[in-house]
């Protein structure tokens, strides 16, 4: 990554640390891609060089490398440009092999199945409904059902052949908070979920580290959300409301809330993705939801 890209990441979080003490903490810490990254004047130049000597020895590279424009659009500093053209390099390949399974919106769905554990994990700690023995039991059963969610996470990702898509997906996600980009705070509201009502909670959701790949929204299983709406869902209709949904949002690749999920770009937006990671006005003030910290 680029010295450019550094500085926008960090103006980013700085942005959102003035916004509320709660995610001072968090984003304070340098996230994972601007850790690992020294020298990247230095390293940039190597590889470079490197892609031109491949090149000229070679007379192709391999499908995942870096390309010259791609490699001087890191260095420009501009992360919604980069990708934007990430994005289009990543549909020119998908439209070249239009009956694959389409990655990005895999991992959203394993996502979304993660966030759902997570939070019926918290909600049986801080809800105490079923019997001790009961409640053991499933918390068992939601250990073992997020192990295996996490592998099929790690494989989804590892179908990311082409270099634009990790890339893409891996700066954005390097941010701790990407999931409060506006667009995924709206979707969420939409959804009476917890941003819906400024508690607080999907900012301020506490979940164990072991727990990471399950942060974001709510879901059907939010505790808070429950306690809101005063009933639970019955299964069948869980089932049902999650496979029509994603039936519709496979149908389309450019689904804008799963582009902004994995990619952190909206339509007719130009400013860096970062940027459009923010606190809600209604989040300001607000309190944790009641028994939910």
């Amino acid at each position: 990554m680029s010295p450019h890209l550094i500085r926008q990441l960090e103006s980013g979080k700085k942005k959102l640390t003035n916004k509320t003490k709660v995610l001072e903490e968090t984003v304070t810490q340098k996230p994972e891609a601007v850790n690992s990254t020294m020298n990247c004047a230095e390293a940039q130049k190597e590889k470079r060089d490197a892609y031109v000597k491949v090149r000229q020895k070679v007379g192709g590279i391999l499908k995942g490398d870096t390309s010259i424009e791609e490699l001087d659009l890191e260095q420009s500093g501009d992360i919604n440009i980069l990708q934007r053209f990430r994005l289009h390099a990543h549909f020119d390949n998908y439209h070249d092999l239009p009956d694959t399974t389409y990655i990005p919106h895999q991992i959203i769905f394993v996502e979304e199945d993660l966030r759902e554990i997570v939070q019926e994990e918290i909600s049986i700690k801080k809800w105490p409904n079923l019997a001790r023995a009961e409640a053991q039991d499933r918390l068992h059963d939601l250990n073992v059902k997020y192990w295996c969610l996490a592998q099929k996470w790690s494989h989804y990702r590892s179908c990311l052949v082409r270099g634009v898509e990790k890339r893409g997906f891996e700066l954005w996600r390097s941010h701790p908070k990407w999931y409060m980009h506006r667009v995924l705070v709206e979707e969420c509201a939409s959804r009476q979920g917890c941003c819906s009502r400024g508690c607080g909670c999907c900012l301020n959701r506490t979940i164990d580290p072991s727990r990471k790949l399950g942060v974001g929204h709510c879901t059907v299983e939010c505790g808070c959300c429950r306690q809101a709406r005063g009933f639970d869902i019955p299964e069948k209709e869980k089932k049902l409301l999650k496979t029509q949904f994603r039936e519709d949002i496979s149908k389309l690749p450019a689904h804008p809330i799963a582009r902004v999920a994995f990619w952190g770009l909206v339509g007719d937006v130009y400013k860096s993705p970062f940027d459009m990671i923010d606190v809600p006005p209604s989040y300001e003030k607000a309190v944790q939801c009641n028994n939910l910290v």
